[in-house]
């Protein structure tokens, strides 16, 4: 049984998923809340094997849970399901080590899938283009891109910290700036709607 958590604040979206999750074989929802501190209660100190996290840039972090999640030892799969996505919110996302990243339009089964997967260890993220590279790049300093080409190889930061011999905080605090300038940015229409 594959134990999944789910994490948005959208009252019908986790209804909506937890029954769906629910009556797939081979899954069970452990925990469901529209925030990290509910969630935390929900769960009661259990840990899921994949925990879906909704990703909206005008509410909360979610890279940087993500981010908290992934610097645990033993820390759950995560999965960032969002309304939001985008080659951009792919790039943030290996950066902060998410082990995928969905849209949230996409067939009830390709999520189910995409669980499962994960779950086994896999990792689920769209191809990312030429250009979308070219345009993170561009937002980062020229000192940070080895940093950020090794993260997005999957490397991790002890790794990352011994080839550009570096301390293990350093690099933590370059990840840090670096996933603020590649994250999707808020753009004033979305603004509009977010309230």
């Amino acid at each position: 049984m594959i134990r999944v958590a789910l994490l948005d604040d959208h009252p019908a979206v986790l209804v909506g998923l937890t029954s769906l999750l629910e009556h797939t074989p081979e899954i069970g929802v452990v925990a469901a809340a529209h925030d990290e501190v509910a969630l935390a209660r929900a769960l009661g100190g259990l840990r899921p094997d994949v925990l879906i996290v909704d990703y909206d840039p005008a509410r909360g972090d979610t890279l940087a849970l993500c981010r908290r999640i992934k610097a645990r030892p033993h820390p759950a799969r995560v999965l960032i399901y969002s309304a939001y996505a985008s080659e951009r919110l792919a790039i943030a996302a290996r950066v902060v080590q998410a082990d995928g990243m969905l849209d949230k339009a996409v067939e009830a089964s390709t999520l189910i899938e995409a669980i499962k997967q994960i779950a086994r260890g896999g990792r689920v993220f769209p191809d990312l283009s030429r250009d979308a590279l070219v345009d993170a790049a561009s937002d980062v300093d020229e000192a940070d891109l080895p940093v950020l080409m090794m993260r997005l190889d999957g490397e991790p930061i002890p790794a990352i910290a011994s080839t550009l011999r570096a301390d293990e905080h350093d690099i933590t605090r370059r990840l840090d700036r670096l996933v603020a300038r590649v994250r999707p940015r808020l753009v004033p229409h979305e603004a509009l709607w977010s309230g």
